[in-house]
């Protein structure tokens, strides 16, 4: 999968909730490096989940703001039935 941009802003997870104030502790992080984590959690089963969440989210996050503004088109595989999804998410059958 290819995205458009790999650096992104990152804010504390102490400020990340705390609305009421500007975030003062702004990090520049590396989406390649969330997934890089993400790749090495799948190699190694056996390792505890805990931050990958995170660097799931952030991979997420990018996907989502990658698909094309008018929406796009998503097909279930077992019944064969397509939806067209609008940036919005509302879901519209069979466009």
């Amino acid at each position: 999968m290819t995205l458009k941009e790999d650096l992104f802003w990152s804010v504390s997870a102490d400020e990340l909730f705390s609305v009421g104030a500007e975030p003062q502790a702004l990090t520049i992080v590396q989406l390649s490096e969330s997934w890089q984590h993400l790749e090495d959690l799948l190699a190694h089963e056996d390792r505890a989940v805990g931050y990958h969440l995170v660097w799931l989210a952030n991979v997420i996050r990018a996907i989502g703001q990658d698909i094309p503004k008018q929406g796009c088109r998503v097909t279930n595989r077992a019944s064969g039935e397509a939806r067209f999804i609008p940036t919005d998410g509302r879901r519209r059958a069979g466009r």
